[in-house]
């Protein structure tokens, strides 16, 4: 069974647990891209009527990339040729989800980055980490107004698998694996002083994290647990919840 498929499973209950955590605020559609056999799908999950529907197909296989969106526009970044993460991409595209017509190629990453994680904070997307010939720790930014990427400052740890947020003005990334072990650790991004600094690690090391912010809150999602963050305490503790 393709990955998409699966994720699709898993959104559908995630989608039941925030709505009923937040109803109001899930007025908008889930995007889900690429999967096991599947490296050039894209499907879009309806939250109230809980049925997917078909975008464009990326002009790349894409296996584990990257995305975000900003406004009505979609962006891909980096992944690989296939699950064993042979061949990662420098490339990126983007959809604008108004058009749906087609993806548009961007300006290349500066390093290929399969397995990495972004975050889109201000007019600039935040791409860390990955793999390429092992685990990166190399962090680079995309200015949307000047259209071009700018290399900051690595993370204190490599990893690929991770998660990457934003939340409260700081760009986080938990857990991952840095070629060795997954990872407990996790780290903020300092704006003002545009350098790391580690923070509370989970409570269990995980790798292949996905990352949701709700109410100022960091939920780490995992296969089988979910752990949060309290932005504000600098706290982990554990969600009475299973997918």
């Amino acid at each position: 069974m393709n990955r998409v498929k699966n994720n699709l499973v898993c959104a559908n209950k995630l989608v039941d647990i925030l709505l009923e955590v937040k109803s109001e605020s899930m007025k908008c559609k889930i995007v889900l891209i690429d999967g096991k056999n599947s490296e050039t799908e894209c499907v879009t999950y309806d939250v109230l009527t809980k049925q997917p529907s078909h975008l464009p197909k990326l002009s790349y296989h894409r296996c584990r990339p990257t995305s975000t969106k900003f406004g009505s526009k979609v962006f891909v970044f980096g992944g690989a040729e296939n699950m064993k993460g042979r061949n990662p991409h420098k490339s990126c595209e983007m959809l604008n989800f108004n058009e749906q017509v087609k993806w548009v190629d961007m300006p290349d990453m500066t390093e290929a980055r399969g397995a990495c994680a972004c975050g889109f904070i201000g007019n600039c997307i935040y791409v860390t980490g990955g793999f390429q010939n092992g685990a990166l720790s190399s962090c680079e930014k995309f200015d949307l107004l000047g259209n071009k990427w700018m290399a900051i400052n690595p993370m204190l740890q490599k990893r690929y698998g991770h998660a990457t947020v934003v939340c409260d003005g700081s760009v986080y990334c938990i857990g991952g694996h840095d070629g060795n072990t997954c990872l407990a650790s996790c780290e903020r991004y300092d704006m003002n002083t545009e350098k790391w600094n580690e923070i509370a690690p989970l409570h269990k090391k995980r790798n292949y994290v996905a990352g949701v912010v709700l109410d100022n809150t960091i939920y780490a999602i995992v296969p089988q647990n979910r752990l949060k963050f309290m932005t504000q305490q600098q706290m982990f503790g554990q969600l009475p919840l299973n997918l």
